[in-house]
């Protein structure tokens, strides 16, 4: 992505000096299927045109078919006294806006001569975003409500270690090419499927406030040292995780997970992370732990406690059906990983309609 040109004998600074000027290109595969990406921008003062260029994009000033229905480039619109909503892009010729995302559908075929042209490169050029980075850049995001930030810089961040003010340790990110269908992922400091809470160049991202109007700072500081595949032990010797995963037959998959820190709650906390509906609806196996009123893809739960905790957890089998879900039956098999599980608590799972008990610790799967 980089190239150093020189020119030989430049007098610019001192006769016969020379002269070297370096140009980085920060670019970014789309790959896969047709379907969503949530993006974001790490240069300055970038348009939406530089960024999506590559891709087929309609309804919208500044695109390839400005009269064809159907928009495929949104920004999300806080909400104000409600949860906020997706808000078309209107002209592709406005700038980005660092640290905030940007959802796009991506056509497979980009050129609309019929044929399917994924995997395609995005490219930006201009001058790397630099210094702190608010999102959301003006006010704030209300109490238990989401925003939809981005990754300002081209270099991988920590989500961990982005400032926040009374926003949830919990991430979230679209991914398209995700097991068992198109859905979010997730982290919240210790488990999740978001790797070690990493947030790669060019990703979009959400977080939803806590305890107050949220926001976050994004620091130059906050970038990750390391390249290519991120592995990290547990941070503190007092947390664990462990989750389990359910297959069937016909491809569905569903992964739960689980979070043992000092910081748990038996009840809702600030490291559960939501069961989050996909954006577009498709027939899938869903796997659900529950706190109460929330379903959830990571329940955060106390590292010492005296005594047993129940936890309800369903599996379904959805197919859609005039767009709505409807539940069937399927045979599921099930397994777990224990790698991180703290030495001192056991798992056991109850089958409510057969009575049968599973003890995790001590056997590799199940099949119902």
């Amino acid at each position: 992505d980089r190239v150093a040109i020189s020119g030989h004998l430049n007098d610019g600074n001192g006769s016969n000096s020379g002269h070297v000027r370096v140009y980085n290109a920060f670019s970014v595969k789309i790959s896969g299927n047709a379907g969503f990406r949530m993006m974001s921008t790490p240069v300055a003062s970038g348009t939406y045109t530089d960024l999506l260029s590559e891709l087929w994009t309609q309804g919208m000033t500044g695109s390839d078919a400005a009269e064809a229905s159907g928009d495929n480039v949104w920004t999300w619109t806080l909400g104000s006294g409600g949860a906020g909503s997706w808000s078309v892009a209107t002209n592709l010729g406005s700038n980005m806006t660092a640290g905030a995302g940007i959802l796009v559908y991506a056509f497979a075929d980009n050129n609309n001569d019929g044929t399917d042209d994924l995997p395609v490169t995005l490219s930006v050029s201009g001058t790397e975003n630099s210094g702190d980075v608010r999102y959301p850049a003006l006010g704030t995001i209300e109490n238990t409500r989401f925003g939809f930030a981005g990754n300002p810089y081209y270099s991988t961040i920590d989500f961990d270690d982005i400032a926040k003010s009374y926003i949830s340790n919990t991430v979230y990110v679209y991914d398209d090419a995700k097991s068992g269908g198109a859905g979010y992922i997730s982290w919240n400091g210790s488990s999740g499927d978001v790797t070690n809470g990493l947030i790669a160049p060019f990703q979009g991202f959400v977080v939803t406030a806590s305890g107050g109007a949220g926001y976050i700072t994004i620091q130059e500081a906050d970038k990750s040292s390391s390249a290519g595949t991120f592995y990290r032990t547990l941070d503190g010797a007092n947390e664990g995780s462990s989750y389990l995963e359910f297959t069937t037959a016909d491809g569905g998959y569903s992964k739960s997970w689980f979070s043992f820190r000092q910081d748990g709650e038996v009840g809702q906390d600030d490291r559960d992370a939501n069961r989050l509906m996909p954006l577009m609806a498709s027939s899938r196996l869903v796997s659900l732990t529950h706190n109460g009123e929330n379903s959830l893809d990571i329940n955060n739960v106390p590292f010492d406690h005296e005594g047993m905790i129940s936890i309800p957890l369903d599996v379904m089998s959805l197919s859609l059906e005039d767009n709505n879900y409807v539940t069937g039956t399927s045979e599921v098999s099930m397994s777990w990983n224990l790698d991180n599980l703290p030495d001192h608590i056991d798992l056991t799972m109850v089958d409510n309609l057969t009575g049968e008990m599973v003890y995790l610790n001590n056997e590799m799967s199940h099949t119902f």
